[in-house]
C-alpha cells in the first residue's frame, strides 16, 4: 500500500472527470491577515469566465474540495479553495469565528468581484 497524504488517496475514489491530473492541478498561495497565514489552492485556467470561491466545513480543508474544483475548472472557471484557520496548511495559533469571517472577506476583496460566486459546504 502506498503512503501518501489523504487528499491524494481521496483522488483514487473519484470519477476520472473529478480528479486532479498532471495538467489539472492547483497553485498554492497564502493570504495574510493579522496572525493568520491562510493557505489557498487556486485552479487557474489560462482564460476564465468567472471565479468560484469554495469554503469547506469542519473537518476538511481546501484540497479536499478538489472534486468540485476540477469540474468547474474544466468549465472555464478559476476556482479558489482556502484552508480556513486551524485546517489544512493554514498557520494560526489562535482565531475566533470573527477571524474566520475576516479571512474570507480578505480573500474576497483580493478577488476580482465581477463574475465571482461564493459557495460552501458544511
Amino acid at each position: 500500500m502506498k503512503a501518501y497524504p489523504s487528499w491524494q488517496a481521496f483522488q483514487d475514489h473519484l470519477p476520472l472527470r473529478n480528479r486532479m491530473t498532471s495538467d489539472i492541478h492547483c497553485q498554492e498561495e497564502y493570504i495574510y491577515y493579522h496572525d493568520v497565514h491562510m493557505h489557498v489552492d487556486i485552479y487557474q485556467p489560462r482564460y476564465f469566465k468567472g471565479t468560484i470561491i469554495i469554503l469547506h466545513g469542519l473537518i476538511a480543508n481546501g484540497r479536499m474540495l478538489s472534486f468540485l474544483a476540477v469540474p468547474f475548472y474544466r468549465l472555464g472557471y478559476r476556482v479558489i479553495c482556502p484552508d480556513l484557520p486551524f485546517f489544512g496548511q493554514s498557520n494560526v495559533k489562535q482565531a475566533t469565528y470573527e477571524d474566520w469571517l475576516a479571512c474570507c472577506q480578505k480573500l474576497i476583496e483580493q478577488t476580482e468581484i465581477e463574475n465571482t460566486f461564493l459557495m460552501g459546504l458544511g
